[in-house]
């Protein structure tokens, strides 16, 4: 099975995912490898390194809570798999301030997740609209 090796801490993370499961590290520059998966039925909790079973879901020493069926790694908000997020309000306030739309869509640029730079890219754009309608606009109705 093919993994992506983290640059940061050395886990082994799906080929799928764009950050680390462990540390959320970039793997945009991470080596792909081939490893072997061996069966281990006990993990160590990521708190205090305690032995568990790997279907525990609270460490019995600590009470860490222990991502199920990942072995030692804790729960994450981040999915394996880019999502594409509601950038409505980024789109409205790039149109009503153009300079926070182009420092945004600037920043969300610099993302590994590709929904995420296509929503700079269109904040990016909508902001130049907006220089660009503005004074357009306030010469036509107020002129």
């Amino acid at each position: 099975m093919e993994r992506r090796i983290c640059p940061k801490c050395g886990d082994k993370n799906p080929t799928t995912t764009y950050t680390c499961q462990n540390c959320n590290a970039s793997l945009s520059s991470a080596a792909v490898v081939e490893v072997e998966e061996n069966f281990n039925p006990t993990t160590t909790c990521p708190s205090c390194h305690a032995t568990i079973s790997k279907e525990t879901r609270n460490c019995p020493e600590c009470g860490e809570l222990i991502a199920k069926g990942s072995g030692s790694k804790r729960y994450s908000y981040t999915t394996n798999t880019p999502q594409k997020e509601n950038n409505t309000a980024l789109y409205v306030l790039s149109l009503l301030v153009p300079l926070v739309g182009l420092i945004a869509g600037a920043i969300m640029l610099t993302n590994d997740n590709p929904y995420k730079k296509s929503a700079g890219v269109t904040a990016i754009i909508l902001g130049i609209v907006s220089m660009i309608l503005t004074p357009v606009l306030y010469i036509l109705f107020f002129t």
